[in-house]
This record gives C-alpha cells, structure tokens and sequence, in this order.
C-alpha cells in the first residue's frame, strides 16, 4: 500500500519580532494509486484537469488526496454532483502561486443551502477545472491519490 507524509512548517513574527512557528504532520495510508501530473495551462484559458466521468482517458474515478501547486496563480473550480441528481455545485478557489493547495478527500456538498453549515446533500466533487485569467501562461503540478 502507498502513503502519502505531508509535513507543513509555518513561521510567522509578530508585531513585537518574536518568531512563532507551528509544524504539522499528516500521514494518509492504504493508498491504492497516486498520480502525478503536470500541466501546461495557457494565458486566459480554462482546462479541465480530472473527469472522471471521461472512462476513455481518466484513470482516477475518485481521489482521498488531492495537491495542486502552480508557479503563479490560477482559479480551480471544483463541481460536485455533475449528474444533476442533487443540483450541481461549483466552488472556486484561488490558487495562489508557490502556496499549495491541498484537500484531504473529495468530499462535497451538492443541493446547498448558502449559510446553513453542512445543509445539503452530502456527494462527491466530480470534476477539476483550472482557469487562467491574468493573461500568462502558468504550469500546475496536480498530485491525487486514492
């Protein structure tokens, strides 16, 4: 079975120059597949990055794992319930450039209810999406694992 260490340090100085720092450590076993991607994403373009419901060319069909990294920043939207059988949910998040970002399953939420904590029906996010809108070219390292 594969594994997954993920170790994150944080330092931070506060207004009175007294350094902080917090280390914390994450292991996640019984992987079965972990797929490493690369991408090119064009200047002003979006991409989808996983699909599942594409069985031609998709190997992963759900993730527990889920790293994106991108030398600059780009937007990804994550779509839950892409069947529509609950009403699909979009999310979009800021990728920041050399900040990763990470989820720790592909847990989501479709038919929600704005304001209401976890009111919903509880799915799965069910496809990636990358967009590029700051007119460059950017490269994003995609890590899924289940």
């Amino acid at each position: 079975m594969a594994q997954i260490q993920i170790t994150t340090i944080v330092t931070i100085t506060d207004e009175k120059s007294q350094p902080k720092r917090m280390v914390t450590r994450k292991t996640i076993t019984g992987l079965t597949a972990i797929e490493e991607r690369d991408y090119a994403i064009n200047s002003n373009s979006t991409r989808t990055i996983w699909d599942p419901t594409n069985v031609d060319t998709e190997v992963m069909t759900d993730f527990d794992f889920l790293f994106a990294w991108s030398d600059g920043n780009v937007f990804l939207e994550n779509v839950a319930d892409i069947g529509a059988d609950n009403g699909a949910e979009s999310g979009v998040i800021k990728v920041v450039k050399d900040l990763p970002y990470m989820l720790g399953s592909d847990d989501s939420f479709a038919n929600y209810t704005a304001g209401a904590g976890t009111a919903g029906t509880a799915d799965v996010i069910d496809k990636l999406i990358v967009n590029e809108a700051a007119g460059s070219a950017r490269k994003l390292k995609v890590i899924m694992a289940t």
